[in-house]
């Protein structure tokens, strides 16, 4: 009895197909499934890793920014910065201004909403504006508030005199325009300033 099988060109060919579509099913399984899961692993690895770094260089910057910050305070103050005050110091601020300002024949606070940083540092603005009698006068006023007992920062200042406004910086104002044969010193003067003074929540 001849149990002998020949298989026809069809089967083989089905054969071959079903030969590769195993081969197919094996690969994925077996190589093209770990390998992509692995791929995926990485790229979230990655991810989380330049995160990290993101982060860190953030702090870094922040770190780098704050140590500039203090550099340049300290130098201004000749190694002797004046302290920041607890936060709320705006009575004492309030007090100190209208000590200050005493000698101006008027004069306007418009206080703007304080920010908080993350930090824990508070900056609290005041619009500030007077009038005097003459340069002399405005200088000595400008000269304590540069003394504040509380630390603070003149952002930006105008001195308005006869109608005629000239933009100033601090520097400026320290120079005495009456030793210069100015004829600022004799005239009537009104200034307006933008200051921010320092405060912190201690932790």
């Amino acid at each position: 009895m001849n149990l002998k099988y020949t298989f026809s060109t069809r089967e083989k060919i089905l054969l071959v197909i079903l030969g590769l579509v195993l081969v197919l099913v094996v690969w994925y399984m077996v190589i093209y499934t770990p390998s992509s899961e692995a791929v995926a692993q990485a790229k979230s690895a990655e991810a989380d890793i330049q995160t990290e770094i993101d982060t860190t260089q953030i702090k870094l910057n922040k770190m780098s920014s704050m140590q500039e910050e203090i550099d340049r305070v300290f130098a201004e103050a000749d190694g002797k910065p004046v302290p920041m005050s607890s936060y709320d110091n705006i009575r004492n601020v309030v007090n100190e201004l209208d000590v200050i300002l005493a000698a101006a024949n008027d004069y306007r606070l418009d206080f703007a909403e304080v920010q908080i940083s993350d930090d824990g540092i508070v900056r609290r603005g005041v619009n500030l504006s007077f009038g005097c009698p003459d340069y002399q006068s405005a200088k000595t006023i400008i000269a304590a508030l540069e003394k504040s007992n509380y630390r603070c920062e003149i952002d930006s200042m105008i001195i308005s005199q006869v109608n005629v406004d000239r933009g100033i910086s601090t520097n400026d104002i320290i120079l005495n325009k009456a030793d210069k044969g100015d004829s600022t010193s004799a005239a009537s003067v009104s200034v307006s300033a933008y200051l921010t003074y320092f405060e912190t929540i201690k932790s």
